[in-house]
């Protein structure tokens, strides 16, 4: 039904491999974005727990050491799983959109995670360097 209604439109298979580019820098380009977005909002949180400025060094710092793993795996696992499911459920033209989707929440998903990791391991550094200056 998609297929139809995209040869309706004067898509062709030549311009569903043109999108599969579009789609997947998409999802490299928005994943990472949305979760910043999220990280920041629980980051902010977790940082009242500790200084302020090491926590956020430390999350920012493990999220940007983890994002060359977490492409490779969003590519792996994102790019796959979305393109199965979207070809399963909208037929050979939704495989660019699921791709790109699976891509973009693997990535946001990887990189939220790392970020929060950072940011438990900077209040652990901040509160031992604060009892080392107490001592």
């Amino acid at each position: 039904m998609v297929a139809g209604y995209l040869g309706s439109l004067g898509l062709t298979q030549a311009s569903d491999d043109m999108l599969i580019p579009i789609a997947i820098a998409l999802g490299l380009f928005g994943g990472p974005i949305v979760g910043h977005l999220a990280a920041v909002r629980l980051v902010g949180h977790i940082a009242s727990m500790g200084q302020r400025n090491i926590v956020s060094g430390c999350a920012y710092g493990i999220g940007l050491l983890a994002l060359l793993p977490a492409g490779f795996l969003a590519f792996v696992t994102g790019g796959n799983l979305g393109g199965s499911w979207a070809e399963a459920f909208l037929g050979s033209s939704g495989v660019a959109l699921g791709m790109g989707l699976g891509i973009g929440l693997c990535l946001a998903i990887f990189l939220f995670a790392a970020a929060v990791v950072g940011a438990l391991l900077g209040v652990a550094v901040s509160r031992a360097l604060g009892k080392q200056r107490a001592a």
